[in-house]
């Protein structure tokens, strides 16, 4: 299948070929739409994440929109590597599968989740927020703000 192939860390991926993914018990293939791109994507390939792949090929990207082969349309994140969102088809855990509206299309479903995961992971856990408290957000002009 066609991906974004890491064959080292440091370099761009290449458009390239890889073997498809088969699932283990839990996990299931997604035939993707959109793959996010976010600045961990970038770290992770350059090597300056600290979970930045230790064995390559790998295929880039941790998450994205597509469909399962019973045709339903999921965001999904946490793929297994050497398997990564920037390919035709991907495999995850199937608990990592959340089932996508027909109102949003593919790149705002793709991309819309993590922003939206960053402010509820500071709030909840960093912030530890609790209901009836009030938060001031000085600058959202960024989607994380925003939303």
């Amino acid at each position: 299948m066609d991906a974004a192939v890491l064959h080292r860390i440091g370099e761009p991926p290449r458009f390239d070929q890889f073997g498809e993914p088969v699932p283990d018990e839990g996990e299931v293939v997604v035939h993707v739409r959109a793959a996010a791109l976010k600045p961990v994507d970038k770290q992770m390939a350059n090597g300056s994440h600290y979970a930045s792949p230790r064995e390559l090929p790998g295929i880039c990207g941790s998450d994205g929109v597509g469909h399962l082969s019973d045709g339903q349309r999921v965001f999904f994140g946490g793929t297994r590597r050497p398997y990564g969102a920037m390919a035709q088809r991907t495999v995850v855990c199937r608990a990592f599968t959340f089932p996508v509206p027909d109102t949003l299309d593919d790149d705002t479903a793709a991309a819309l989740p993590n922003p939206g995961v960053s402010a509820w992971l500071s709030l909840a856990f960093r912030a530890k927020l609790r209901p009836g408290e009030n938060v001031l957000i000085l600058g959202a002009t960024g989607i994380t703000g925003k939303l």
